[in-house]
């Protein structure tokens, strides 16, 4: 390792991702510091970055200009030449390992080493966007077994990992490249975001909130904590965030998105519609957008508004199952729950998140209820309650809570009301006295608007 690798490594290392950047970007003429420069602006997800840099060492048969050509090929969406230009590179590059008798890192890395390493990373990154998942995870593993001190293989394990749904690897391949390399944010980033997806949501609240100490304009961050704590049931706190995000960068679209949710929540309609439009102005291939911005007409019986809203989001992705499972909700609406169902039928549900796959059996459950196939609705209500127990939510829920709520209550109104504003009538100790309550658009202001024009009711 020559000494400007060296040297940027250790700013590294103490987690001065700036001042490495600095000191390789002061340097020119070196194909080593412009190969790391380049894998430091992939690693923080600065691709147009790293592309100039690539550019500028493509040329010519060391492994470096081909790695260099790997990523290029990459950008440009063509994952077969950069597996050729990855394994052409590892072929020009010497092989070496690390010798167990040194005890420091450092010193078991040689030069040629970090380059056939380097070459494995790019390698691995082209054969996972060619869909060969498993050889890319062996290739990636490889480069972290024969450079253990460089953070570059770590972070493309981590992708690779959460991306095939192995996320407790994929948090512990972060966690190294983060300690290898601490001030690297998009690896702080992406590791609570395998956090929250693994279902440990106050963890990955707990990485957002530090990185957004250091980055407090981190606008991924952001958004992505403000996630986390709508899982929570935190919605004050996240709209708060998504709200700050907005200011960063009034055009994001996820911002909008999660925004629209969080107001759609809280029953606000017509400030959940105006963000999901916006949203998918904005990115019109982002599918969950679609999703929700026509879960959210169906619920407000806009129906026809929900149609339109559902081609939109299948001119995006026609196989999506989320449209389906959308699909399925409006000819139950439209009293075709046989369509309904054939169209559930033919969702697999294997790929589904627990989200989507708990709303799924509930689904399928009210249309096989219409279809008067008893057992088998009561069958896939009992898969979507057993999921809802499973949630952050419920598992958070305090099963007694209710029953100790309406003790306290009927203490309350037996002693006479102590406290209220109202005078109660002599003797009335509450028994005339009726609580309306119920889940969100499950009739409660229907029955309490019919309620009220009855002239027996006060």
């Amino acid at each position: 390792m020559n000494e400007l690798s060296r040297q940027a490594r250790e700013y590294l290392a103490a987690g001065d991702l700036a001042g490495a950047e600095r000191l390789l970007r002061r340097t020119t003429g070196d194909p080593s510091g412009s190969a790391l420069l380049r894998d430091l602006l992939i690693a923080e997800s600065r691709d147009e970055e790293a592309a100039g840099v690539a550019a500028s060492c493509a040329t010519g048969d060391g492994p470096i200009a081909a790695t260099s050509r790997s990523f290029l090929a990459l950008r440009r969406g063509d994952p077969a030449s950069a597996r050729r230009e990855a394994e052409d590179a590892l072929a020009r590059t010497p092989k070496s390992a690390p010798d167990p008798a040194l005890e420091r890192v450092a010193e078991q890395v040689s030069e040629q080493a970090v380059v056939q390493a380097m070459a494995l990373n790019h390698l691995g990154r082209a054969l996972f966007n060619a869909g060969e998942g498993s050889q890319a995870l062996e290739v990636l593993q490889r480069a972290t077994r024969l450079s253990p001190g460089d953070a570059f293989p770590w972070v493309s394990l981590g992708h690779a990992r959460r991306a095939l749904g192995d996320l407790d690897a994929a948090v512990q391949a972060s966690q190294r490249a983060i300690a290898l390399y601490p001030g690297l944010t998009a690896a702080r980033h992406d590791l609570g975001i395998t956090l929250y997806h693994a279902d440990r949501p106050n963890e990955a609240l707990a990485h957002f909130d530090a990185l957004l100490n250091d980055h407090a304009e981190h606008t991924g961050a952001l958004v992505d904590s403000a996630l986390t704590l709508m899982l929570l049931g935190r919605l004050e706190e996240a709209g708060s965030r998504l709200e700050q995000a907005l200011a960063l960068a009034p055009e994001l679209a996820l911002a909008h998105l999660y925004l629209g949710q969080l107001h759609n929540e809280r029953t606000d309609t017509e400030q959940a519609l105006r963000h999901l439009r916006r949203a998918v102005e904005l990115d019109p291939d982002d599918v969950e957008a679609w999703i929700e911005l026509t879960g959210t007409l169906e619920q407000a019986n806009r129906v026809d508004e929900a149609i339109e809203a559902l081609r939109g989001g299948f001119a995006a992705d026609p196989q999506h199952p989320g449209l389906h499972l959308e699909g399925a909700r409006l000819e139950r609406r439209r009293k075709d729950s046989t369509a309904a169902v054939r169209r559930l039928r033919g969702i697999d549900t294997r790929a589904l998140p627990p989200r989507l796959a708990q709303q799924y059996w509930f689904e399928l459950g009210l249309n096989l209820d219409r279809e008067e196939q008893a057992d088998a609705a009561i069958e896939a209500f009992s898969r979507g309650n057993a999921l809802a127990r499973q949630g952050v939510r419920s598992r958070a829920m305090d099963p007694e809570a209710l029953e100790r709520r309406c003790r306290r209550l009927d203490h309350w109104l037996a002693k006479g009301l102590p406290g209220s504003r109202a005078v109660a009538p002599a003797g009335d100790r509450g028994a005339r006295r009726c609580f309306l309550v119920g889940f969100p658009r499950s009739g409660t202001t229907l029955v309490d608007t019919t309620l009220a024009t009855s002239p027996q009711v006060d």
